[in-house]
């Protein structure tokens, strides 16, 4: 099992952030018309699966490799600590045999992902 963090630059306004996830900054206009700034980041990660696993949410079993999962979150604003809260989970999934999709993201739960990766690594020691 891999846990492997994998970095992104995106440029916004002219400057590039790099960080140990993505960040970029996101402006609303508020009901009184100002302008309120949300700081958002998505972290990167390879996993790697040693068997075929399912995953509770996916509808079919996926062939054994590494897979890239994303996290999306938003920064808690008004907080005197960096706080943040996750707004999705996605997967990188490999398009199904006989269609013209290449790959495909879908919304996972990270606890099943998690429990996902624990029943492959107790597959390993049977």
């Amino acid at each position: 099992m891999t846990h492997d963090v994998m970095t992104h630059d995106v440029t916004t306004h002219g400057a590039i952030l790099s960080a140990e996830a993505t960040l970029w900054l996101a402006v609303f206009p508020s009901r009184s018309g100002e302008h309120v700034n949300m700081m958002n980041r998505t972290t990167s990660r390879t996993v790697t699966f040693a068997h075929p696993f399912v995953v509770d949410g996916l509808d079919e079993p996926h062939p054994a490799g590494s897979y890239t999962v994303e996290t999306a979150e938003e920064l808690l604003q008004g907080l005197s600590f960096p706080a943040w809260r996750r707004l999705s989970t996605t997967i990188r999934l490999p398009g199904r045999p006989g269609t013209l999709v290449l790959r495909e993201m879908a919304t996972i739960d990270p606890e099943a992902l998690d429990a996902a990766l624990a029943r492959d690594a107790a597959a390993n020691f049977k």
